[in-house]
């Protein structure tokens, strides 16, 4: 760490606010005026970022299941819950595809579901599980499968649920974690060969609605069940390795890998309160809000410092759906304060 002795004689850049990620490098070093702090650019830790405004969806929905592991200008979302219009609330088996500047409807899934659990690409989607009426039941035990230009249907769970967490990054390489209600929050863990599903090593905290991101061999699943527990799944095993800053509301968004990932809804214990939370690896840490307030989002993306927010229910009532969307980008560096004794 820095002192005073180690840069007196220097230029030092002064600024009035900290900067944007497009305004600084790594090594960066800047007085702030308005804290009257010394700051440097190091790498690491929470990444400098924001949320930008992107093109509303067509459909008003939440619930729905998202895939986006390139840029935020490439997301695929399917089914999910219109709660608002036409009356009365439906579950929906519409798809769309963003890419970037505007959202294009087409095609449907082969049947209506929501709060299922999914992975993939824009052009490599699955989705599996959820429930298939207003209601939570029946379950839909299949995958839909996406495969850029078309749906069909693929396996069966062993366990139809709704409300599980996926990850991975294709139709052949994926798993459904975790889910229930109704009956109780489980712990079961299954594995997609893009054929069929194959029951592996449960996770150690069963949950409803957690959050997943990562990949087939290397995941993370948090939260959930209104808790803050957080899981690192390593090809074999599940093991608990830390907790996220707040519980999270149902249906949060979340993407990333298991070493570099995002989540973002609202406080499960205060709607009034959005939360973002940068994953680095081993611990979570709080980075810029949504705009917009919003629970049930869907979302993902290839990295923490690049993801993607739709739809959802504006709190507390939930009455009003969210239709825009939001992109994050980040630098992966982050702004350390610098004593100067």
């Amino acid at each position: 760490m820095s002192e005073y002795k180690g840069i007196k004689g220097f230029q030092v850049q002064t600024r009035t606010e900290d900067p944007t990620p497009t305004e600084v490098q790594t090594g960066d070093f800047y007085y702030n005026s308005s804290t009257g702090q010394f700051k440097t650019i190091n790498d690491g830790g929470a990444p400098i970022g924001a949320w930008a405004s992107g093109a509303n969806t067509n459909q008003e929905a939440g619930q729905r299941s998202c895939a986006s592991r390139s840029t935020p200008s490439a997301a695929f979302v399917s089914g999910g819950f219109d709660m608002v219009s036409p009356p009365p609330p439906s579950a929906l088996a519409n798809a769309e595809t963003y890419n970037g500047s505007a959202w294009t409807e087409g095609p449907d899934q082969p049947g209506t579901a929501r709060i299922g659990g999914a992975w993939g690409t824009t052009t490599s989607f699955v989705t599996a599980g959820g429930a298939t009426g207003i209601s939570g039941t029946p379950l839909n035990p299949y995958a839909f499968e996406y495969n850029g230009s078309s749906f069909s249907n693929g396996g069966q769970l062993n366990t139809a649920r709704r409300n599980g967490a996926g990850a991975g990054v294709s139709e052949s390489s994926g798993r459904m974690v975790a889910g229930g209600d109704p009956g109780p929050a489980l712990n079961l863990n299954e594995q997609y060969n893009g054929t069929a599903f194959s029951e592996q090593a449960e996770i150690n905290t069963a949950r409803i609605r957690p959050i997943g991101f990562g990949t087939e061999d290397a995941a993370i699943i948090a939260s959930g069940s209104d808790g803050t527990n957080v899981e690192s799944w390593n090809g074999s095993s599940w093991t608990e390795v830390s907790e996220t800053l707040v519980a999270l509301s149902a249906s949060a968004g979340g993407g990333g890998t298991s070493t570099s990932g995002l989540v973002f809804t609202r406080n499960a214990a205060d709607s009034t309160v959005m939360t973002t939370q940068f994953w680095n690896g081993s611990s979570f840490t709080e980075v810029s809000e949504l705009n917009v307030n919003r629970y049930g989002n869907a979302g993902g993306g290839p990295s923490g410092t690049v993801c993607i927010s739709c739809g959802g229910y504006a709190p507390p009532s939930g009455s009003t759906i969210a239709k825009s969307t939001e992109e994050w980008t980040a630098a992966d560096f982050q702004i350390k304060t610098v004593t100067t004794s």
